[in-house]
């Protein structure tokens, strides 16, 4: 299969009844929503779901396991020295009720999110013995300089997808499918809108990085809220500068109202998408709230947004700077970029409806109900 084709040009089987579909991923009230939106997708499009869990963890991993690891680390050893092959850990007890779910279940597509989770082995008795005849695996880990995991874990599986474009050749059966998408378009934004004053200066959602604490230093003399994990680690953000720290965790709702709170939304990707491609979902996620993104800048971004009318972009931490302080201060321009954005999400961005119902007219499994336009080009 030539990983530069896209999903229309595969053939499309006669329409059948309701595929039955087992999505593996995050699934609960404080995690990423990224399963719960493709299985809500899949549901829209006429399937039979069962959610999987995929972070399910043996007791021994917390009791057992942690402690040898560091007894294995005093030893000089890797982490892994005791817990690799070891019958309990994680990994086989993930798969045995993995296939505990399968047996009960029998889908006809085994949909894993964050493909390397299972074993090549584990895949092909999942369908010899229980007849799933799809396995597909989706890479939505950040793009790494030489992690040859990818191209690894994609030989496993029937079809395998990946958010971004770096570190596989068109000699590796890889499909490039961003995950970038909504829940369901918002609504179209009136013509007028009376000024919202926002209460919150500059806000980023996201764990430290060494990327995003060299553009974070930028800002620490502006009206700056922090939310994400490791910030006050020592070595990182100075103490006297945690009071721009908010929370290390917030979700779902939460999040959605601390960006509508926001003058500006700020995206600093942990990795660099100009040189590693890649996008994250706040691309979407925060035009679609009416909310004011600014971003680093990405050849991608394109795809889905138009840089300087619906998001604003930066290169340098620099240039951040200087982006951040133009905006904080020219509402009726930031105002217009947040609505030409919102406009966007209600008219055009893609929703995950329409990425699973792509998915499955490219496997020749679609229900009775056509599939929207193709998309995700490799």
């Amino acid at each position: 299969m030539e990983p530069t084709a896209t999903f229309s040009e595969y053939s499309v089987k006669t329409p059948m009844a309701k595929p039955r579909i087992l999505v593996s991923y995050f699934f609960g009230p404080r995690t990423i929503p990224l399963g719960e939106f493709c299985a809500q997708g899949f549901e829209a499009a006429g399937c039979e779901v069962f959610r999987f869990s995929s972070q399910l963890s043996h007791p021994l991993e917390d009791y057992g396991f942690k402690w040898l690891g560091k007894l294995a680390r005093g030893l000089r050893l890797p982490d892994t020295y005791f817990r690799e092959g070891h019958p309990w850990n994680n990994a086989r007890y993930r798969e045995r009720c993995l296939e505990a779910a399968i047996a009960r279940f029998r889908p006809d597509i085994l949909f894993v999110i964050r493909g390397n989770s299972v074993s090549g082995e584990f895949l092909k008795r999942m369908k010899r013995q229980y007849a799933v005849r799809h396995t597909l695996g989706w890479w939505v880990k950040d793009p790494r300089p030489n992690d040859t995991q990818l191209t690894d874990d994609c030989r496993l599986y029937d079809h395998y997808f990946c958010i971004h474009r770096h570190g596989y050749t068109q000699a590796d059966p890889i499909h490039y499918l961003p995950a970038l998408g909504l829940e369901q378009r918002p609504a179209r934004p009136p013509a007028t809108a009376p000024k919202d004053e926002k209460a919150l200066g500059i806000v980023l959602v996201g764990g430290w990085s060494r990327r995003r604490d060299a553009y974070v230093r930028e800002l620490l003399d502006l009206p700056l809220t922090i939310v994400g994990p490791g910030w006050k680690k020592r070595g990182r953000l100075e103490p006297v500068h945690w009071h721009h720290v908010a929370a290390s965790q917030l979700w779902g709702d939460e999040v959605a109202a601390l960006y509508r709170r926001a003058r500006i939304v700020l995206n600093v990707s942990s990795w660099d998408p100009a040189a590693l491609t890649g996008l994250n979902l706040r691309i979407c996620d925060v035009p679609a709230l009416g909310a004011f993104l600014l971003t680093d800048e990405a050849a991608e971004l394109a795809d889905f947004v138009e840089p300087g009318r619906e998001v604003a972009t930066f290169t340098t931490p620099a240039d951040l700077r200087a982006k951040a302080l133009y905006y904080l201060e020219h509402s009726d321009e930031r105002e217009a970029i947040a609505r030409a954005g919102l406009l966007r999400a209600a008219t055009t961005m893609p929703t995950y409806t329409d990425k699973m119902a792509e998915i499955l007219n490219f496997l020749g499994e679609r229900p009775n109900t056509a599939a929207s336009k193709t998309w995700a080009n490799a």
